[in-house]
C-alpha cells in the first residue's frame, strides 16, 4: 500500500513538474505574440520587447520601469519590489514569495512577476495603489497603456487619443517596420546583421483590419510661427527649412544694429520679423529700429509683441500710425506634454498663432500633427489674424 502511495506520488510530482515546464514554455513563447504600447503621461514610450506589457489571468502586466518612466522611485530586490510615489506619499511593496502586496492601508493578494529579467507589476492595481491614473485602450494601431498622475489634464481623452493615433504608426514602424512583398515572384533575400534570431512581432487584429468606406477627412490647421528670440538662429532656421514653414522672428529695436548678419539670413530664408516692446519703447525707437532693419534686410515691420505690462497710452499711439499689437494664442515647449497640449488647442481652434524658443518644439509639433493637413503660412508684417 505504501509503494502504491509513493508511486502515485511521484507520478504526480513528474506530471506537475512537466506542467510547469510546459506552462513556463508557453509563456515565453507568447511573449511578443502582441504589441501593447505604454504611455507615461503624455509620452509614447518606446517599445522593447523585453519589457512589453502583458496580460495574465485576465490582468495586465506592466514593468516596473514604466512606473519609474512617469517619475516614481523603485528598489527592486531578488523577492521584493518596492514603488513609491513621492507626489502623494503612497509606497507599495510586493513580496514575490508569499504572493502579497503591502502598503499604509493593509495587505492585499497581488504579486509582481519576473520575466525576460525584469520585474512587472499589476498595472491597473498598483496604479489605484499609488494615486496613479489608469487607462487601457484596445485601439488601432496597437493597444496601449497609460498611467498618469491625476493632475495631468491638459486634453481630453478624446483629444489625446487622436494624439496617440497620428504618433504611433510612426513608432511603430521604429519598433517593427512593415515591409511590403514584391509583386513578381523573385525571392527576397535578407542580409542578418547579428546572430541574435530574429523576433516576429504580431500587431494586434485591429491593426490590420480593412479600412472603413469613408475614412475620416484630415483636419486642416494653420500654425503661424513667431520665434520668441534670435537666440540659436541657425537652429531654428534648419528646424523651420525642414517643415517648409514660414516664421516671425522677435527683435529688440536695440538688437537691429548689432544683429546685421543674422538678420540678413533669416531675411533670404523668407521669413519676416517683429519687434518686441515694452512700457518704456518709445515710437521713436521703434521708427529708428525700422531704419536700421530696411538697411540690413530691406525690410520692414509693422508687428510688435509685447513683454510686461502694456501701456495703454503707448498701444494708442503705436496703433494710430499703424503698428500692430499682437499676443500669442499659446506658447509650444520642446516637451510631450505641450506638444499634446497644443495638438488639442489645434483641434479646437485650427487657426493658432505659437510662440516658440528652441527648434526641437517645431520639429516635434510637425510630427505630431503631420498626418493631418498642416500649413505653415507667412504671418503678415502688416496684419494680425483672429
Amino acid at each position: 500500500m505504501k509503494r502504491a502511495y509513493r508511486t502515485v506520488a511521484a507520478v504526480f510530482a513528474a506530471v506537475l513538474m512537466l506542467s510547469t515546464v510546459l506552462m513556463r514554455f508557453a509563456w515565453n513563447a507568447s511573449a511578443v505574440d502582441s504589441v501593447i504600447l505604454m504611455v507615461t503621461g503624455y509620452k509614447i514610450n518606446d517599445p522593447r520587447d523585453a519589457s512589453m506589457p502583458f496580460f495574465r489571468n485576465g490582468q495586465l502586466y506592466a514593468p516596473v520601469e514604466m512606473f519609474v518612466t512617469l517619475g516614481l522611485t523603485a528598489n527592486e530586490q531578488e523577492t521584493t519590489v518596492i514603488l513609491s510615489n513621492m507626489k502623494s506619499g503612497r509606497i507599495l511593496l510586493f513580496d514575490t514569495v508569499r504572493g502579497t502586496a503591502t502598503d499604509a492601508e493593509g495587505v492585499y493578494t497581488a504579486t509582481a512577476v519576473r520575466k525576460n529579467g525584469l520585474w512587472f507589476v499589476p498595472a491597473e492595481f498598483t496604479s489605484a495603489r499609488l494615486d496613479l491614473t489608469y487607462a487601457y485602450h484596445d485601439v488601432a494601431p496597437a493597444p496601449f497603456v497609460r498611467i498618469t498622475y491625476p493632475d495631468d489634464n491638459l486634453m481630453s481623452s478624446e483629444s489625446f487619443l487622436r494624439y496617440y493615433r497620428s504618433s504611433a504608426p510612426e513608432i511603430l514602424e521604429r519598433f517593427a517596420p512593415v515591409t511590403t512583398p514584391p509583386t513578381t515572384a523573385a525571392p527576397v533575400t535578407t542580409t542578418a546583421t547579428t546572430t541574435t534570431p530574429p523576433q516576429t512581432t504580431t500587431l494586434p487584429s485591429s491593426a490590420v483590419t480593412a479600412p472603413p468606406t469613408t475614412p475620416r477627412q484630415p483636419a486642416r490647421y494653420n500654425v503661424f510661427w513667431v520665434v520668441e528670440s534670435l537666440a540659436d538662429a541657425d537652429a531654428m532656421l534648419a528646424a523651420l527649412r525642414e517643415c517648409d514653414a514660414s516664421a516671425v522672428f522677435c527683435i529688440w529695436p536695440s538688437e537691429v544694429e548689432t544683429m546685421g548678419e543674422t538678420l540678413r539670413e533669416i531675411a533670404v530664408a523668407g521669413h519676416s520679423f517683429a519687434f518686441i516692446a515694452n512700457a518704456n519703447t518709445t515710437l521713436e525707437e521703434l521708427e529708428a529700429a525700422n531704419d536700421a532693419l530696411f538697411a540690413q534686410t530691406r525690410c520692414v515691420t509693422r508687428l510688435i509683441f509685447h513683454r510686461g505690462i502694456p501701456n495703454e497710452t503707448q498701444d494708442r499711439l503705436l496703433r494710430a500710425v499703424g503698428y500692430v499689437m499682437q499676443t500669442p494664442h499659446a506658447s509650444v515647449a520642446d516637451s510631450h506634454a505641450s506638444i499634446a497640449e497644443i495638438c488639442s488647442l489645434l483641434e479646437s481652434h485650427g487657426n493658432i498663432l505659437l510662440s516658440v524658443a528652441d527648434a526641437g518644439a517645431v520639429s516635434k509639433l510637425h510630427t505630431a500633427i503631420a498626418k493631418e493637413e498642416p500649413i505653415y503660412p507667412q504671418l503678415s508684417a502688416f496684419g494680425w489674424i483672429e
